[in-house]
C-alpha cells in the first residue's frame, strides 16, 4: 500500500522527536519508496546498518546511506512538504524533482497506479 504524505510526515516527525518505535510502526505499514527511505533512516538510527542498507536499496536511495540521520529526516520532510516525492512501487522509486533531476508532473497532476509517478501540489 502506498502511504499518504500525511502519514509519511507524521513518521518523520515522530522520528525527529525520538519516538523511534511509533515512527517504525507507522512507516512499516507501507511499501512505497518514500516509506522505504524513512524505514532505512530509522534502522540507521537504531544502529542496524545491514537492515538499513536493505531499505536504502528498496528505496533506490543508496546515495544517502552515509548521511547524518537527523539531517536526512529533515530533507525528507522538506521534500514531502513541497509535494515533490515521486512514488513508484518499491524498487522503482525516485524522488528527484526536488533536486531538479527528474520532474514528471506539472501543475499538481497525479496518476493513480502505484507503478507510476504521483505528483502533488
Amino acid at each position: 500500500m502506498s502511504a499518504t504524505n500525511d502519514d509519511l510526515l507524521r513518521a518523520v516527525e515522530l522520528a525527529l522527536a525520538d519516538k523511534w518505535d511509533a515512527a517504525h510502526e507507522l512507516v512499516q505499514q507501507y511499501d512505497d519508496a518514500t516509506a522505504a527511505w524513512i524505514h532505512a533512516v530509522l534502522h540507521k538510527i537504531e544502529g542496524d546498518h545491514g537492515n538499513s542498507r536493505y531499505w536504502y536499496r528498496r528505496a533506490d536511495r543508496m546515495d544517502h546511506v552515509n548521511d547524518e540521520p537527523r539531517a536526512e529526516l529533515a530533507a525528507i520532510r522538506a521534500e514531502l512538504r513541497q509535494g515533490y516525492i515521486l512514488q513508484f512501487s518499491v524498487g522503482r522509486a525516485y524522488s528527484r524533482a526536488g533536486l531538479g533531476t527528474l520532474k514528471l508532473c506539472e501543475g499538481g497532476s497525479s496518476v493513480a497506479s502505484p507503478h507510476h509517478a504521483v505528483c502533488q501540489k
